[in-house]
């Protein structure tokens, strides 16, 4: 058998460029080993609600009348997927931002990092409702303005002095004001949005904009409205008939679709008022049907356009 250990190995072309490849496969196989699983995204957002509701309740002194109920944004989980990089951690660290927040742990503990951000509570004044520094509780503050409706988080694992450390970061979205991080009062009692449901103190969108056999909808969930397809009505659930005339004469009878198209706003907004039955739902499903599909279109009261 022969030795190769005393001899000099160099590598060949090929050889270096499959080291390179394997190289950059073990980094990116590194960022990627502790993406989320459903499983995991549904305990992180448990989590959330849990401290939020609990803050929200009075146990730690404090009523919130218009906390809101957390929903998962995989478009924010995407987007902190490309922002939490190792080489970056620094910065985000250090960053302002007040919808982000991030902690790591030497295990894989998602319920423990967010726990570290509710727990600089201690350092919290509720009469003002900030802190004397405030970067001493601005996650906390992040992770309880009531104004935010979305969450979604991205994790990896970074040498951090030499040690393997699980980093995790959530993104948010609805929350502006920090100096204003909620509204004092009985649980459920300031929330916003029409007929807006309490569950368990937290203020949440159940509306489904859907009833069958006659109308459906899109649910807007930061204001619990519908904008719907088919259908009136708040909830989509109404007929689309147009409203009794007190007069002999049907004024929309002799009313076409190129009269509801009109180029004058105050004549298709006056049509949609007196004549839905032609100039919303008719209309409506007549472009939902011609849209290609895949394309992106915004529904709003009689302002159809494509984006």
């Amino acid at each position: 058998m022969t030795d190769y250990s005393s001899l000099d190995y160099v590598p060949s072309t090929h050889s270096k460029k499959a080291i390179y490849i394997i190289g950059i496969f073990l980094l990116i196989t590194s960022q990627n080993e502790a993406a989320l699983n459903p499983n995991e995204i549904n305990k992180i957002l448990t989590t959330h609600n849990l401290y939020r509701r609990l803050f929200a309740n009075g146990a730690y002194n404090v009523f919130v009348a218009d906390m809101t109920k957390l929903e998962w944004s995989f478009d924010l989980q995407e987007r902190s997927n490309r922002m939490l990089q190792c080489d970056r951690l620094n910065a985000l660290s250090r960053s302002p931002d007040i919808s982000i927040n991030i902690g790591s742990s030497l295990r894989r503990n998602y319920s423990h990092i967010i726990r570290s951000w509710f727990i600089e509570i201690r350092t919290f004044l509720p009469k003002f409702k900030t802190c004397l520094n405030l970067n001493d509780c601005k996650r906390f503050l992040t992770l309880m303005n009531s104004k935010q409706r979305k969450v979604g988080c991205s994790a990896i694992t970074c040498p951090i002095n030499n040690t393997e450390t699980f980093v995790f970061m959530c993104q948010y979205e609805g929350g502006q004001d920090i100096m204003r991080p909620y509204k004092l009062g009985q649980p459920c009692s300031k929330c916003t949005g029409e007929e807006t449901f309490c569950e368990r103190g937290l203020c949440d969108c159940r509306k489904s904009c859907f009833k069958p056999g006659i109308g459906f909808g899109n649910l807007n969930s930061t204001t619990c409205t519908c904008n719907c397809e088919y259908g009136m009505g708040p909830n989509c659930d109404e007929p689309c008939q147009n409203p009794e005339q007190y007069i002999d004469y049907d004024i929309c009878g002799s009313v076409t679709p190129d009269n509801c198209l009109s180029d004058d706003q105050d004549e298709r907004d006056m049509l949609a008022e007196f004549c839905p039955e032609q100039c919303v739902c008719i209309i409506t499903t007549r472009i939902i049907k011609s849209i290609p599909p895949h394309s992106s279109v915004v529904f709003g009261p009689f302002n159809i356009k494509k984006t």
